[in-house]
């Protein structure tokens, strides 16, 4: 199967893979409810594979959200968006997409899972501007947050003491901290 070019310009189907003029066609003679105008924007911004891999999903958001990717084709990658909307939703991803991805680059190697753990731990993205000052570290259990925690008080605790630091983080931390996959942070503030 072949595109003519009166449907799709010249300029554009010289850019793009046979398969992907293939599925052009498909989407707009076999009843779809596709139009050209809305694939020709994609195209602007994105290449056959992506037309191929995500533009059926792209095309269920909203205009607002089609004109965020659009905008944005150039900083962030097609897939981290959808995928950020399949998570998250739309409202969030107009809203605090660049955030999300200016604070969880500011924390490092991590710095994603970081942010993911914040915003999963507090309940949505309304306070991610504050995630790196509450952020308290990575620990394995409760146990290993609060021994850190006693030991960066600079709290002297004689060696023949035994304490049962899964206890003390119930009794006493729990209350201002909190955690999700591994990651703590101060949650009264």
């Amino acid at each position: 199967m072949t595109l003519t070019t009166t449907a799709v310009p010249i300029e554009v189907a010289s850019e793009l893979s046979q398969k992907a003029l293939d599925h052009i066609t498909v989407l707009l003679e076999d009843g779809h409810t596709h139009n050209l105008e809305s694939i020709l924007e994609f195209l602007a911004e994105f290449n056959s594979d992506d037309f191929l891999a995500y533009y059926e999903d792209y095309e269920k958001l909203s205009p607002a959200t089609q004109e965020f990717i659009r905008d944005n084709a150039d900083s962030y990658a097609i897939d981290d968006m959808l995928e950020f909307i399949q998570e998250h939703g739309e409202a969030d991803f107009v809203k605090f997409y660049d955030d999300y991805i200016i604070y969880s680059e500011k924390l490092g190697h991590n710095g994603y899972e970081i942010i993911d753990a914040f915003v999963e731990l507090m309940g949505g993205f309304h306070d991610i501007d504050k995630a790196e000052e509450m952020y308290e570290g990575e620990y394995s259990t409760d146990a290993a947050f609060a021994e850190d925690y006693y030991e960066k008080l600079g709290v002297d605790i004689h060696w023949a003491l035994v304490i049962d630091w899964e206890a003390t983080y119930e009794s006493s931390l729990r209350f201002d901290y909190g955690s999700d996959n591994d990651h703590y942070f101060c949650t009264s503030f």
